[in-house]
């Protein structure tokens, strides 16, 4: 008798007359090869015993017990049963998260293969919605059979994600569903900051910014007017490797001005535009600091010399004069 098996092979046998606790030795060999030890039993109280077998390769294999005998009973040995071992199907699974991301974000793609195959390959793939199949990359799964892929996609669109594996000596080959991704324009945002915020013509105003999610080599348009007035670009900058900008103003007029930046939008994020900054130039005075400090420290001296001199040139009267008559 034939039997086709997948995966694992229960092999059950018995002695009788019974014979509990007697060793019972399970023998295999590929067809037509030789035989060899596949698993020494005890029978239980009923004189029976159970062994599960994984073969492992695909095949046709034979298999037979035999005991040998005791004080009582001559030793013994069952018919050779056949079994032809094919290889087990498998299936894999996958799931995405999230199913909607903005672009530069990140997409865990995962799943696991069942029965458990731990430390095999399993490959990504990956099509814009209607494309060719491209590999995405590779995933090892972990003891559970479990794998884990993260992308971080960067242009935007619809796309489909499946994965693959090989199979092994015993186990087929699948292939997950297919799951659907769409890749959508990122939100971005854009500051501005101005220091100080009160500052005299001729002053330096030190503008700075940054947009996010980080963009390099980003030109970034910084715009002024006079408050109610109407908007004028001031100057374009370029982000540096952190996605900030910095621009010193000097401004020339007095008065209150409103500042913003601009950025226009790329492939994977949104235009941004920033939050108003107010500045206020004030005219400078009339009598500079430094020589108002100095003319004060002057005139201190010069009342403090006066009332030295008042005082010693003042005589005092002569002792034993008759006192002026009034």
């Amino acid at each position: 008798m034939n039997t086709t098996v997948e995966g694992s092979v229960v092999i059950q046998g018995s002695i009788s007359p019974f014979r509990a606790g007697a060793t019972l030795t399970i023998q295999h060999r590929p067809s037509m090869g030789e035989w060899s030890t596949l698993a020494t039993l005890t029978t239980d109280a009923l004189g029976a015993c159970t062994y599960t077998w994984i073969p492992e390769a695909v095949g046709t294999y034979e298999i037979k017990a035999s005991w040998p005998g005791d004080a009582s009973t001559l030793p013994g040995e069952s018919n050779i049963k056949t079994v032809t071992a094919v290889k087990a199907s498998s299936a894999l699974r996958i799931s995405i998260s999230p199913t909607t991301v903005d672009a530069g974000s990140d997409v865990t793609i995962q799943g696991s293969i069942s029965p458990v195959r731990a430390t095999v390959t399993v490959t990504v793939h990956y099509r814009p919605s209607g494309g060719n199949w491209s590999t995405l990359g590779t995933a090892i799964t972990d003891a559970a059979g479990s794998y884990a892929y993260t992308w971080t996609p960067e242009a935007i669109g619809t796309y489909e994600i499946k994965t693959l594996w090989d199979g092994d000596a015993q186990t087929l080959a699948d292939e997950s569903d297919a799951m659907t991704l769409t890749v959508r324009v990122a939100s971005s945002t854009l500051t501005i900051t101005a220091s100080p915020t009160t500052a005299t013509i001729g002053d330096n105003v030190v503008l700075t910014g940054s947009i996010s999610p980080v963009r390099v080599g980003a030109t970034i348009t910084i715009q002024y007017r006079p408050s109610g007035g109407n908007w004028d670009t001031l100057t374009t900058e370029t982000t540096d490797t952190t996605g900030s900008y910095t621009f010193t103003w000097t401004p020339s007029t007095q008065g209150s001005y409103e500042l913003e930046a601009l950025w226009e939008e790329d492939a994977t994020a949104q235009a941004a535009e920033s939050s108003i900054v107010t500045l206020v130039v004030q005219s400078p005075p009339l009598i500079p600091m430094e020589l108002l400090i100095s003319l004060t420290g002057v005139a201190v001296a010069v009342i403090v010399v006066a009332v030295f001199l008042k005082r010693k040139t003042k005589r005092p009267e002569q002792s034993g004069e008759e006192p002026r008559q009034k």
